[in-house]
Formats: C-alpha cells, sequence, structure tokens
C-alpha cells in the first residue's frame, strides 16, 4: 500500500566563527543542500539577516516561526536544496555592513560557494540591512529580497545595478514601497518588484508567507506567489548581470509512505531544461536504515529494493549541457503492516438480545437479564427490538441500533464498570435516535471520571442514523468506569465496545479541552455523508486538510485557509461520488504534516 505525504526533513546545525569586526564569536545556522558532501559542485549562497528582536548571542532566538532557519529546522526545505543558507546571529539590534562583508568573506573561503551567485535576504531591520549591504558592495551581491525593510537610505542609488524584489504588508506600513519607489527613481535597468500581501502584517504573516511560498491572499501586484518563487527568481540573476545558464528544475515526486512486505518502491524524477537540455540523471540514497539497491540510478526512473522499517531519503539530481545540476530530495517512509487489530475484551448489545460475531460476541443485555457489569440496573429501562431497519453509520451490527437502555433525567445514571488490568483501552459507544428531532435528549458522559461528551445531542449528530463516538480511555485502577446522565429527557446508549490497543490506527476523541495543545480528529467512522473535522493549533496558522485515494491522488480540499483555536468544519460528502473504500486524508499546516486513513462507506 502506497500513499502520499508532504512531510519532508533536512540537516541543519548551529555553528560559529571568530569575527574581528566585534572581537567575539559570532554564532549561525547552517544548511548545506543534501548533495553538497557527495558532490565537487560549488553552490548559490542565500544569508538570511534577522530582525532586531532576535539579536544577541541566544542563537536559537532567531528560530521564530516562518524565517528560513525556523523552516529549515522544521524540515520544510522546498526552495532551499540548490543554495548554502547561512543565518548569522548579529549581536547588535542594527546590521553592520562591515560586519555583513566579512561573515560574507568568511563563507566564500569556507564552502564552495558560486560567487557569481551571493544573494542577501532579510526582515525589518534586516531587511534595512539587506538594502545597505547592496548599496555599500553592489559588486558582490547577485540580487536581494528584503521583507518590510526600515527607513530607507539615501545612497539607495548605489544599488541600481542590483535586481530587487521587495515585500511589505498590507497592515505594515509603506516602508517598503517607499524603497521601491526610491530606488526606482534611480532608472535601474531592472526595475525593482514590490508584492504587497493583502491582510498581512509585521508578523509572520508576511514573512512566513514569502519564504514559504503560500498565496494566502492575492498579492496586490501581478508578480504574485508559486511554488519556489522567490527562490527561482534569486537564481535567475548573479553578478556579472550576463544572461545566466538557467539551473534545472527538478522534482524528485511526493514523498511516498509504504506498508511492508514490499517487493520495490519506484522513484520516478521529473527534471526540465528551459534554456537547453538535461544530460545526466542520478539518484542516490542520502540516508536510512539499510542499504538500498538501485536497479539503474543513472536514468530517470529506477526501481529500490531492500527496505526494511524506517524512514529513507533519496536525492534526485540532473545536470543540464552546461554543467549546472539541480536536485531535490523525496522521502520513504517505511511501516510495518497495521494489521494488529484490537484486542476485544467486552461487547454489550445495550437492551437486546446476544449478536453472534466470530471475533467475540454482543451479550445479551435485556431488562429482565442485565449484563453483569451494569451498576444499580433496576433505575434503567430498555426498549426496542432485535431488528434494525434504519441506517448504520458504525462498524457494529445493524441490531445492536434496534434496542436501547435508557435511563431517565430524574433517576441514576446508567453506570457501568468492566474489569480491565491498568493502562490503555479503546472504548466505542453506539447510539441512534431515529425519529427523533435535534435537541430531544442531552448526553454527559464520563469515563474514569473524565467528562468526554458534554450535552452530546445524539440526533443532531448522526440524524437517523446509527452511529458511533471512538475515545482512548486511560485506566489507573482494576475498572474501566462508565456513566451516561441525562441532562434533558433521557440518557441512552445502544452498545458498548472496550477492546485493548493494538497497532492498527483509530480516529479517536481528545480528552482535553485545552486550546494550548494541538490536536486533529474527524468523525464519524466509518463515514457515509456527514464528515466532521475538528483542530486546534495554538496560533493561527494557514492549514490545508485533503482527501486522497489510495494511489495518494487528491480527489477534494476539506478545509484551506487560516485555522486557530478549536476549528469545526463539517463536509457533506452524499454527492460527491466516492466509492466504498479506503481513502487518506493529508493535514498541513505551518508546524504540522501528516497523514489519516479514512474509511468510507455507501
Amino acid at each position: 500500500m502506497l500513499y502520499i505525504s508532504q512531510t519532508s526533513r533536512a540537516q541543519q546545525k548551529a555553528t560559529s566563527y571568530s569575527s574581528n569586526f566585534f572581537r567575539f564569536t559570532i554564532n549561525y545556522y547552517e544548511y548545506l543542500p543534501p548533495s553538497y558532501s557527495a558532490s565537487g559542485h560549488s553552490f548559490p549562497l542565500l544569508i538570511f539577516l534577522h530582525g532586531s528582536g532576535e539579536a544577541g548571542t541566544v542563537l536559537s532566538k532567531t528560530l521564530v516561526p516562518g524565517v528560513p532557519p525556523r523552516l529549515i529546522a522544521d524540515g520544510k526545505t522546498d526552495g532551499f536544496s540548490n543554495f548554502i543558507v547561512l543565518s548569522p546571529q548579529s549581536p547588535r539590534t542594527y546590521w553592520y555592513t562591515s560586519f555583513i562583508d566579512e561573515f560574507i568573506e568568511m563563507a566564500k573561503s569556507k564552502y564552495r560557494i558560486d560567487i557569481s551567485r551571493i544573494y542577501v535576504t532579510g526582515l525589518s531591520s534586516g531587511g534595512r540591512g539587506t538594502w545597505d549591504y547592496a548599496i555599500a558592495y553592489p559588486e558582490k551581491v547577485a540580487a536581494i529580497l528584503p521583507i518590510a525593510a526600515v527607513t530607507v537610505n539615501s545612497n539607495v542609488c548605489n544599488a541600481k545595478e542590483i535586481p530587487v524584489w521587495s515585500f511589505q504588508g498590507e497592515n505594515d506600513g509603506k516602508s517598503a514601497t517607499s524603497w521601491n519607489t526610491a530606488y526606482n527613481k534611480c532608472n535601474p535597468p531592472i526595475p525593482g518588484k514590490l508584492t504587497v500581501i493583502t491582510g498581512a502584517g509585521h508578523n509572520t504573516s508576511l514573512w512566513g508567507t514569502v519564504y514559504q511560498n503560500l498565496s494566502l491572499s492575492p498579492s496586490k501586484d501581478s508578480t504574485g506567489l508559486y511554488t519556489n518563487a522567490i527562490y527561482d527568481w534569486l537564481l535567475s540573476y548573479r553578478t556579472d548581470h550576463t544572461i545566466p545558464n538557467i539551473y534545472p528544475s527538478v522534482f524528485a515526486g511526493e514523498d511516498i509512505i509504504a506498508e511492508l512486505p514490499l517487493d520495490k518502491v519506484i522513484l520516478s524524477g521529473k527534471a526540465s531544461d528551459e534554456d537547453g537540455i538535461i544530460k545526466e540523471y542520478s539518484w542516490t540514497q542520502i540516508s536510512g536504515p539499510s542499504l538500498i539497491s538501485l536497479s539503474n540510478s543513472t536514468h530517470i526512473t529506477t526501481n529500490a529494493y531492500g527496505f526494511i522499517e524506517g524512514i529513507y531519503t533519496f536525492e534526485f539530481r540532473a545536470i543540464d549541457n552546461d554543467g549546472a545540476s539541480s536536485s531535490d530530495v523525496i522521502k520513504v517512509f517505511v511501516n510495518r503492516p497495521a494489521t494488529d487489530a484490537p484486542i476485544l475484551l467486552y461487547r454489550i448489545n445495550c437492551g437486546g438480545s446476544e449478536i453472534q460475531d466470530s471475533m467475540l460476541n454482543w451479550s445479551s443485555d435485556k431488562q429482565l437479564s442485565p449484563s453483569e457489569y451494569l451498576e444499580t440496573p433496576t433505575t434503567t429501562l430498555t426498549t426496542g427490538s432485535d431488528n434494525w431497519k434504519g441506517l448504520n453509520n458504525s462498524d457494529a451490527p445493524n441490531n445492536v441500533f434496534g434496542n436501547n437502555r435508557y435511563s431517565y433525567q430524574n433517576l441514576t445514571p446508567i453506570q457501568w464498570s468492566f474489569p480491565v488490568n491498568p493502562g490503555q483501552y479503546i472504548l466505542k459507544l453506539y447510539f441512534s435516535d431515529a425519529g427523533q428531532k435535534d435537541g430531544t435528549r442531552l448526553i454527559n458522559v464520563q469515563a474514569e471520571g473524565n467528562e468526554i461528551l458534554h450535552e452530546f445531542d445524539i440526533h443532531k449528530t448522526f440524524g437517523d442514523a446509527g452511529g458511533q463516538k471512538n475515545f482512548v480511555i486511560d485506566v489507573s485502577d482494576g475498572s474501566l468506569d462508565l456513566s451516561l446522565t441525562a441532562t434533558l429527557n433521557v440518557a441512552k446508549v445502544d452498545g458498548i465496545e472496550v477492546s485493548q490497543e493494538g497497532t492498527a490506527s483509530l480516529r479517536t476523541e481528545t480528552l482535553t479541552n485545552s486550546s494550548s495543545q494541538f490536536y486533529f480528529r474527524y468523525y464519524p467512522a466509518p463515514v457515509e455523508e456527514n464528515l466532521t473535522l475538528e483542530f486546534n493549533l495554538p496560533e493561527n496558522n494557514f492549514t490545508k486538510i485533503e482527501l486522497l485515494d489510495q494511489k495518494g491522488v487528491p480527489l477534494k480540499t476539506l478545509f484551506e485557509g487560516i485555522s486557530g483555536n478549536n476549528q469545526s468544519v463539517n463536509i457533506n460528502l452524499a454527492n460527491e461520488g466516492f466509492s466504498s473504500g479506503l481513502y487518506f486524508i493529508i493535514f498541513r499546516s505551518n508546524f504540522h504534516n501528516f497523514t489519516e486513513k479514512i474509511m468510507i462507506k455507501k
């Protein structure tokens, strides 16, 4: 089984050098392209200058959301893999041009740098430092990309030979506009570009959008942003200002998630060259728990053999007819088969007769012979028949929903106590409320003293169908205790299942309401018509959630936009034409990327 993920990881390290300018050690982050150590090529250099709030001597202060060193640390290296990326920390809030030049000269002596392709970018005071360096040393830099640069330098015309792309947030004043206006008054051979990001301020909503190429909203000019836009733009210039050889465009493919046993994985890249032809291809294993055999490492497509459980990284490189090369990396995540089903311990057909099942029978729970695990049975009642003809959107047999056990609002709650050892258990509760209306009854449910459902409205959640709610419960004593209380009219339940967790994945409810923790959940499981997504991100994040088929082909965007605390999204899949079977939900945000399995039942 194969499916797609966008997750990617890269290596970045903190290092330092002895500065003559400041007369003490300067710290910086270093990112080298995946193929740096294995090749003798020189690479373009990208220098990132932070804002004034990150100045100092504690390097980790510079890892604010949305900036290159933070993106690389989080594995979001798309766009950076053709650059050496160095991110120094200035001990002062102002960027001295002599210090920047000292740092670049140090880098030229330490790393294999293509000196015709040195680029500088920065934000806020680092944006001003970017401009100032280009003004002071115009012969050394090929292009600059300042973001929200402050205070225009009156000598801006000294940099008129350098291509400039400036960025500004709509809600962040006009400093970048002032810079761009002053620059273009110098009659540069290449007019300066300015992009204003709608709705962005002086924060991650601006530079996070630019550095991650996230088109959160339309820009106010025709330049726009697309995948790798700023990085492609930088690479199109060099210091001799001749028309450079355009680097090949390379794509190694989407990351792959595979499941053992695995015969092979097909690695298939794409490469093109705008001003020439591709002369060479190569596939190289960068990392992984076992040595992989490649059937033909010099072809655009190769078969990979010899996988065991773990994460593998491969580089795909293309070289054009002028010797310029570009690369991209792909990850292969190899997992053990998710076939270890949870161990079934208890199944109760609440209010109904025994249901035969090859794995574990659903125990009879009629009023005259209630389950031995039910406490105070005389305060509860049962009703219904053993024949259910309604819709069933659960994994339980139909007849579980033909009967139910209930208790009135003024009576003792329905209470169960299932003997178990301390540990973690999966609790499934099955409900139906056919023929009723939303708001007919509201139920509170507690497990192990924790409220897991508050004023739960069965009909509002499942309509006239039978459905289920899934939970993971931690038990510290000798029993899993369950309680259902009516806050309006009647508390009722159709079925209960308790199992011990295996390795199979199961979408469960979270027991925390904290807005400071990340969570993502969906229900019901399986899905027939209406799908509900619930998620919480501590900070406002750009989030995209998609539904994919088993081949990893996107079928529907379920959510796209800025998300924050305790968000809920309802999607009707009834008329989408999806057949029954296994699908995948892929969740992407600034700091969270993962894939979940989902079953659709028609």
